[in-house]
């Protein structure tokens, strides 16, 4: 699954998903807002 241009993986059970390509050393606020829909989708992101 791809939300935005990050790759998300879901993950068994309660541990939610793997969330790749999120560019930390230069977060937008778009990025920020596509994370924080991610982790209350998912429940737990890592």
């Amino acid at each position: 699954m791809t939300k935005n241009r990050f790759d998300v993986r879901p993950v068994s059970g309660a541990l939610g998903a793997e969330v790749r390509g999120v560019p930390l050393d230069a977060l937008t606020d778009s990025d920020f807002t596509t994370v924080r829909e991610l982790l209350l989708d998912c429940g737990n992101c890592c």
